[in-house]
């Protein structure tokens, strides 16, 4: 009688749980990723899903929000063949056009190599991050390389991540990667933590993906590399030296591997999307620092294909306008993040009303209209443009009705 009564009081519970069950807005997000990837192809943008655990679990290797991939592989024909098998004995220049026609619907390995606890003020007042305090050691007394990789709550890179990614239909994998915190006085990088870098991206540019390699926090909020003048006098030296390294360690690569300069730079005081013109001056001169330094370490490196960003990231007529690229090289593209519409992608956005339902009609112009500057500006500038970051996080209908 117990056992039946302990039975019948959890299957209440249970059917309680159910009926209170929020519904989540898994439709709603399939239209917009589909509406993205869409977009994407009819301009010719690949595009980039940001994605730590929200959609794709690296964890368990499941899909999260039903549909979503779904979605996005639903915009691309079939029978893609990415690259050239893997060989880097091939390495043949790819035209920047050819290779964003190539490089499919790509994913962000986001929040693990560029996982950091580093803060420019911090910094400069002698402090060290939390990771460098108590992530776990090895016996030479140094902070593991998994100690970073694991401290936002990622996993630990593995090749059954890279297959099942790929098995998803993924053709380009964008690894960011944050430095700061793995340079010695001399600015020379953990040898451990180069050698883990390189781990990761052999995984996917083994199995035929397209990569791409980049500066990651070290710009941006926080990040040690500003747009400004004192910041390019005190740190060019640091970045052009990890390119260097970055480069060197790299060159044997074959064309799908592409490196791009660095994450969403912005100014001194932390201004986002539109640039001064003195922050557009020195942003434009972090990125040609990047190609000249690169381009110098001459082999595969002459003609790899480099990913230039926009000041923050940010894809509106000015970011363009305000970017100017290094002359005579063919060998470019440029990159834009677009998390529009932020009533629909954001859970929180104190400056707009927040809405779980995806509008075709006006969240799809909207995109629309973004896609129309990015191809307006490839056509002017005659290099392709890259959505290196986009994502819509789920949401309960009811909590935004």
């Amino acid at each position: 009688m117990k056992k039946l009564l302990s039975l019948l009081i959890l299957l209440t519970i249970l059917l309680s749980a159910t009926a209170c069950a929020k519904e989540i807005n898994y439709p709603d997000l399939a239209a917009y990723a589909g509406c993205v990837n869409g977009l994407g192809v009819e301009y010719g943008v690949p595009t980039i899903l940001w994605d730590c655990s929200v959609h794709i679990d690296r964890k368990t290797l499941n899909l999260n929000s039903p549909g979503y991939v779904e979605a996005i592989m639903a915009q691309y024909p079939a029978g893609r063949t990415p690259g050239n098998g893997g060989d880097d004995a091939l390495f043949e220049p790819e035209d920047p056009f050819r290779a964003a026609s190539n490089m499919g619907p790509g994913f962000n390995l986001g929040n693990t190599l560029d996982s950091t606890s580093y803060n420019l003020n911090d910094a400069k007042a002698g402090k060290i991050g939390w990771i460098l305090q108590w992530g776990q050691k090895g016996a030479d007394g140094k902070v593991l390389p998994k100690a970073f990789e694991t401290a936002w709550g990622q996993p630990q890179v593995t090749a059954a991540q890279a297959d099942y990614i790929l098995s998803l239909g993924f053709g380009t994998v964008r690894v960011p990667v944050t430095w700061a915190e793995h340079l010695d006085e001399n600015g020379t990088i953990d040898p451990a933590w180069m050698d883990r870098v390189e781990e990761v991206v052999s995984l996917f540019h083994s199995r035929g993906a397209y990569v791409i390699l980049n500066v990651h926090h070290d710009g941006g909020a926080d990040g040690w590399a500003e747009a400004s003048e004192a910041s390019y006098n005190a740190y060019s030296a640091r970045f052009a030296g990890i390119w260097q390294q970055i480069a060197r360690r790299f060159e044997r690569y074959d064309e799908r591997l592409m490196f791009e300069g660095i994450n969403e730079m912005l100014d001194e005081h932390n201004n986002w999307n539109t640039p001064s013109p003195e922050a557009a001056k020195w942003h434009n001169a972090w990125n040609s620092l990047f190609v000249k330094t690169v381009r110098a370490t001459g082999g595969n490196n002459a003609q790899r294909n480099l990913l230039l960003m926009t000041y923050s990231g940010g894809g509106s007529e000015t970011n363009f306008t305000s970017l100017t690229l290094p002359e005579g090289d063919e060998h470019l593209m440029i990159t834009v993040h677009n998390y529009d519409p932020q009533a629909f992608t954001w859970t929180t956005a104190t400056w707009t009303t927040m809405t779980a339902r995806w509008d075709a009609a006006v969240h799809g112009e909207m995109l629309r209209k973004s896609f129309e500057v990015y191809k307006k500006y490839s056509d002017l500038y005659g290099v392709p443009v890259v959505l290196g970051e986009y994502n819509a996080d789920p949401k309960a209908y009811e909590d935004y009705e």
